[in-house]
């Protein structure tokens, strides 16, 4: 028994040792970490950048404001335009246009409009012959004579263009050809205050109800028939809040696969056209190329059509949406962290042989970044120009005041030396 307790009394006390051994080594490391987070609270580095929080601040918030108000809207439509224009050119293969060109106003619709129903009707029908997956018809089907218009049941879903708000609203109900697995969209294309189209919208709002725009209702009758050019496409995308969105134009006017109608009339009733045509799973869209439609937008690429700014439209969506619109706290954040990254960078290499031209270039490198994780693009680098020259600034004017107060105390110490000279 006696044995028995001293074992162990020894066993206590070797764990209470090692238990003060772990709480003074603990106490040691804590100290040591505080230590070196107040050192580093008191370098150069830190106090540098501490500096520049105002300036950081300061540029970020007055940035947002200036956003908010569009004084910027200016320089970012030109910056967006450049990256249009510049951006490497790719055909669509989802897309199909079927346009009714000036030819074909004259020769299958003797230069009238509105068109003529029953051509409208052979030209559907002969683009369902080609087996597409969707089809978009933009073209006025507003006159009562379209009343007598039929689909067939051979016909893919259909969706049927309207560029009236109103008249959309009771397409459903007062149109038999708009009905059943058929659907209706607005057509109408906003402009930015310059006249040039650079966005589209999802849904228009009349009322209380929430309208679907042209593309967006071709767009959900795209998903709904699980057609191959939207798997890619998630269904809850078809929810996003995000409503304008700014276009990503996919190439020029002609990039879209062209077939014009009267060549269609000619080579639909084959058997080739059947079984081989080149709209077979793709989204085929019908509208007017000719001039007397008076369907042409400006956009930063050139003049398009209606027909042709839907079909982009639908690219940008199938490639992963519109370029997104402004997130403000994200904006912020990311101005605040190229701030700071550009404080850093003027530290690191402000006296190093780097030259102005490589902090430049890493600078735009780093707005670029932040420009596609706020908007989905690079285009819009320019939303974070300020705070570069904001940094530029005050680096300048730090460079100046240490610079004034070494000469200070270059001539303080000249002094000394001289009356030290003197005593002596």
């Amino acid at each position: 028994m006696t044995l028995a307790k001293k074992q162990f009394a020894e066993i206590l006390s070797g764990a209470t040792q090692l238990y003060r051994a772990l709480v003074q080594n603990a106490q040691s490391v804590t100290t040591k970490t505080i230590g070196v987070f107040l050192r580093g609270l008191r370098s150069p580095y830190v106090g540098h950048l501490r500096k520049a929080v105002p300036v950081v601040l300061f540029t970020s918030l007055a940035t947002l404001v200036v956003q908010h108000f569009g004084w910027l809207d200016r320089f970012e439509m030109a910056g967006l335009d450049v990256f249009n224009i510049l951006q490497r050119r790719h055909d669509p293969t989802h897309i199909v246009i079927v346009g009714i060109t000036d030819e074909d106003y004259e020769s299958l619709f003797g230069g009238r409009s509105p068109l003529e129903p029953q051509t409208v009707e052979r030209l559907v029908n002969g683009i369902a012959n080609g087996k597409p997956t969707i089809i978009g018809v933009d073209v006025d089907t507003s006159d009562k004579s379209f009343d007598e218009l039929r689909p067939q049941e051979k016909w893919p879903p259909v969706v049927w263009a309207e560029d009236d708000l109103e008249r959309n609203r009771a397409a459903l109900a007062g149109r038999s050809f708009k009905a059943g697995r058929n659907s209706v969209g607005v057509a109408l294309v906003p402009e930015d205050s310059d006249g040039v189209v650079r966005r589209y919208t999802r849904e228009f709002e009349s009322g209380n109800d929430r309208i679907p725009s042209f593309p967006w209702a071709l767009l959900k009758a795209c998903v709904d028939a699980q057609a191959q050019a939207c798997l890619k496409i998630r269904q809850g995308k078809l929810g996003e809040t995000d409503n304008k969105l700014m276009l990503n134009f996919s190439g020029e006017r002609y990039d879209f696969a062209f077939i014009s109608a009267g060549s269609l009339l000619k080579i639909s009733e084959g058997a080739g056209w059947k079984g081989n045509s080149p709209l077979r799973d793709r989204i085929a869209l019908l509208g007017g190329l000719y001039r007397a439609g008076r369907d042409t937008h400006v956009t930063p690429i050139g003049q398009m059509s209606g027909v042709q700014l839907t079909a982009q439209v639908l690219e940008s969506e199938i490639g992963g949406g519109g370029i997104r619109p402004i997130n403000e706290f994200l904006a912020v954040i990311l101005e605040m962290a190229c701030g700071f990254f550009l404080v850093s960078l003027h530290y690191r290499l402000g006296h190093s042989s780097v030259p102005l031209i490589g902090i430049i270039l890493a600078s735009f490198s780093i707005f670029c970044f932040s420009s596609y994780i706020a908007f989905s693009t690079l285009a819009r680098w320019l939303n974070f120009a300020p705070m570069f020259f904001a940094v530029m600034i005050h680096e300048i004017h730090h460079q100046g005041t240490v610079h004034q107060k070494l000469l200070r105390e270059n001539a303080e110490l000249r002094t000394e030396l001289e009356n030290l000279k003197k005593a002596n």
